[in-house]
């Protein structure tokens, strides 16, 4: 099953509609800079599930899609739940904001 999760600095709007065009800005409009908190953060979700491969392959993938303000990773697994809910957990820590099934999980509330 295809899902995806998206992770972003908190700098999105409050309102959960203009947030969520803001982040399809950011994807469309990428700085093509990896940020190295972002690149953490990605590969410490890769490293939670070491057997999901990060390209693409026929089924059961994890691959981060890094940027200088964003993360975005495309999942195919049977049980993407267990790799959002751990997204996050981990986002919260880091202060981020995570977009993920038609929600936004923001790291203060």
């Amino acid at each position: 099953m295809k899902n995806g999760v998206g992770v972003t600095r908190n700098i999105i709007p409050d309102n959960d509609k203009k947030a969520w065009l803001f982040y399809v800005e950011m994807l469309e409009k990428r700085k093509n800079t990896k940020a190295a908190d972002m690149v953490e953060f990605a590969e410490k979700v890769c490293q939670q599930f070491p057997d999901l491969p990060n390209k693409m392959v026929w089924g059961n993938y994890l691959i981060p899609d890094i940027d200088e303000d964003f993360v975005d990773f495309s999942i195919d697994y049977h049980e993407p739940d267990e790799i959002i809910e751990f997204v996050k957990q981990l986002a919260k820590k880091y202060g981020f904001v995570t977009l993920a099934k038609a929600e936004i999980f923001r790291p203060n509330k």
